[in-house]
Formats: C-alpha cells, structure tokens, sequence
C-alpha cells in the first residue's frame, strides 16, 4: 500500500510523510480502517530507490490488496512526483467484485497498473473492460528486463543466432496485453525512462525439411522460405520517456487506453506535506474508538 490515514483524517502518501516513527497509520480500503506499519524509503543495491509502504499485519488482510515490489516502488516514486494520484483505488467490476489499481488519475481519468511478476491475464482484461464502461483509461506499465532487473520478465532479450539486436521475446501475457491495447508500455530501471513500443513479428528464411522414413530422419528439401515467430517480435515506433502526459482515447473494440506524449517537468526531490483529503466522519470515529480501546487496554496492564 501507497497511501495510509491518521486518525484525524489526514491522509498520507508514500514520500510525502515527514515524521512517520510520530504517528499511527490504518487502512483506507472502505470497512477495514485495520492498523498498518511503515516501511522506510531504502536502496536496492547502490542506487535503485525501494519507495516507502505500507504493510498489513497478516491478520488483517480480508480485501483485494496490489502486490509491493521494489520494481513496483520505483516506478510509483516517479508518477506520484509526475501526477496527482490516488493511491490503491477500489473499484467494483461488471460481476460486482471489488479490485484495486496501483494508481488513479482523476484528472486524466486514468487507472494505472504496474507488474513487475507474473499475473492473471483474464482478470486484467476483466477490469480493463469495467473500467472501460466508466469512460475510464487502463494504463499498464511493464518492468523491464535489464542489468538492474535481471530476474525481469518483460521486455526480455531474444537468444536467436545472427538476429538483430533489438529483436525481444514477447510471449504469454505481455503478448496478449499487446494484442489487446495494440501498445505496450515498460519502464527501464537502468535508464530509469518509460518505453512505449508496438511490435511486428519477426521473420527469418529458414531451411525446409521433411521427414524421410526411409532414413529415419528430417532430410533438407535443399529449399529455404520466410518463417514467421509469433514470440519473437521487433520494436517499432518506439518512444522514450522521462515523463509524459496522458490523453485518453477509446479504441474500436471499445476499450478506453492513454496515449502518451513526452513532456518536460522538474521532478520534486523534497518530502512536502501530507495530502488533506475530505474523510467520512464515522472513519474517525472508528480510529479514534479503536486507540481509546488500546490506551485502556495499556492502562490495565500497568
């Protein structure tokens, strides 16, 4: 989790929180409020910053929760100082089931989801197309492969001989995100820039063979002809960003997707305030019951 409020309703979001060892922090998902610990900004090896979180105590988890990562962290580091965001957004899909996405973007009505392990293709296609229903953009952005990344799953290097250098492995469900938004889009650690890229597959003259039962083995017909890898594919009109802006645009089979286009922006490098947000007041009638209870509970042991 992203994002955690306070008792008097004071919403904090994750490199936003200047004191955090002074306060106590719970849930926002509606109708848990559940207590949640803090987990400091760190490094990951020399220089990949691991974003500060949020956690839940294991007893506490009875809702859909977005999965942290450090990849995961450092890409929301950056769009947090890029957007203005909401963090872990509910939503309820066609079928009435709850999910979150990493980010919401109001003002570009934008739903921002970032992988960085494997996932559930069916359940992504799902949610794009609810979203979708409410006029409501789906932005997935994949961590890519690289020397920072090197367990990456997405955006990988292909292995052929005598293949041009650019040429990638795009299978199961990065290729079915691509066959479905028409785009993909990643983010390099090692650059630490966005990437949106189409793809055509790649084609390679190969030799032809056939089966010799006489011989007992596949025999050359001594002929050559154009094969095409469906999981291997080369990049195409690929752009590179440091920051972008979003416009939504809605695609002939229906869905609503973002189109990004670079922009210049100075990214902010302080710790500012919390965000003040508007809270339902019996929220923090709750909170304010639940450290009433625990203050008593400490009195009796004393």
């Amino acid at each position: 989790m992203f994002s955690a409020i306070t008792s008097d309703g004071t919403v904090y979001v994750s490199g936003r929180i200047p004191h955090p060892k002074e306060l106590q922090f719970f849930c926002l998902y509606p109708d848990c409020k559940a207590p949640v610990t803090h987990v400091n900004r760190s490094l990951r090896g020399i220089c990949i910053p691991v974003a500060e979180h949020f956690r839940h105590l294991p007893k506490y988890k009875k809702h859909p929760e977005r999965q942290f990562t450090w990849q995961k962290g450092n890409i929301i580091d950056i769009l947090l100082d890029d957007f203005d965001c909401e963090t872990d957004k509910p939503f309820t899909d066609q079928q009435g089931l709850d999910f979150l996405v990493d980010l919401y973007l109001p003002k570009e009505q934008t739903a921002v989801y970032i992988e960085s392990d494997s996932f559930s293709f069916q359940d992504f296609h799902n949610q794009v197309r609810s979203l979708s229903s409410q006029d409501i953009a789906t932005l997935l952005i994949l961590s890519a492969y690289g020397k920072e990344n090197k367990n990456g799953n997405y955006f990988r290097d292909a292995d052929r001989k005598k293949s041009p250098k650019d040429l990638k492995l795009i299978k199961g469900n990065e290729r079915e995100v691509y066959d479905l938004l028409s785009f993909n889009v990643y983010f390099d650690h090692d650059t630490q820039t966005f990437i949106s890229t189409q793809f055509e597959d790649y084609q390679e003259e190969v030799e032809q063979f056939f089966y010799s039962h006489e011989e007992g083995k596949a025999v050359s017909t001594g002929e050559r002809f154009l094969k095409t890898f469906a999981d291997f594919k080369l990049p195409i009109n690929t752009l590179y960003f440091e920051h972008f802006n979003i416009k939504p645009i809605r695609l002939e089979n229906g869905l609503y997707i973002p189109w990004l286009t670079g922009k210049e922006l100075q990214r902010m490098k302080t710790t500012v305030r919390a965000i003040d947000k508007e809270t339902d007041p019996t929220i923090l009638e709750n909170l304010r019951a639940i450290e009433t209870k625990k203050r008593e509970q400490l009195t009796l042991f004393q």
